[in-house]
């Protein structure tokens, strides 16, 4: 039988964010892999980062993402993910809906129980980090300044909890989701409205 972890949504400062791990046995301003204009080719889903000179499917934004939590598991050696496209999707899915309910990780729970979201190439093992459900304010008037900014921001808060245990004995699931070695590959989908960045990175083996 199937189980999921849910973890309460935790405040801090500017911040709200879940973390969502589990076992198997408006669109204004969003990013789904075109860069928000025109398309770049590619034909593979998987590899893409700073160091990658063939174009790929996502845009700035995914990669930076990317790059800055793959920065963060070096520090332990821990090896780096790649994006996967279906996975982005099903990110970019769940920013739009946090960006009209405010609920993490809702998107995650549902595709979970109907058994939808192995249509989205998740693994065996898979995990889901959100930012803030009212999207992380607004950091510099530039939009492409600003979203990179929020991303950084957003990732360090999570990195910043570290693998210890809060009051109630829970796991840092932020931290802990972007640290597993056991993951491989990185869903990222980014949606901005009104300058608030909406985040969600799916994890999978």
């Amino acid at each position: 039988m199937r189980r999921i972890h849910v973890v309460s949504a935790i405040a801090l400062g500017l911040a709200v964010a879940g973390g969502c791990s589990s076992r198997a046995g408006s669109t204004e301003g969003s990013h789904d892999g075109d860069g928000g204009g025109e398309p770049q080719d590619a034909a593979s889903s998987d590899g893409a980062g700073s160091g990658d000179s063939a174009s790929t499917p996502y845009d700035q934004f995914q990669v930076h993402n990317l790059d800055v939590v793959n920065t963060y598991r070096a520090t332990l050696n821990i090896a780096p993910l790649v994006l996967d496209q279906q996975m982005c999707a099903f990110a970019l899915a769940g920013s739009q809906e946090l960006s009209m309910d405010h609920t993490p990780h809702e998107h995650f729970i549902n595709a979970y129980d109907d058994g939808s979201i192995l249509s989205y190439g998740f693994g065996d093992m898979l995990a889901e980090n959100q930012g803030d459900p009212n999207g992380w304010t607004l950091l510099a008037l530039n939009p492409t300044t600003n979203e990179l900014d929020q991303i950084d921001a957003t990732l360090k808060y999570m990195f910043d909890e570290g693998p210890g245990t809060d009051d109630g004995g829970q796991e840092h699931d932020h931290y802990v989701n972007m640290m597993n070695p056991v993951y491989t590959r990185l869903g990222v989908g980014l949606l901005e409205v009104a300058g608030r960045l909406y985040l969600t990175n799916d994890f999978s083996d």
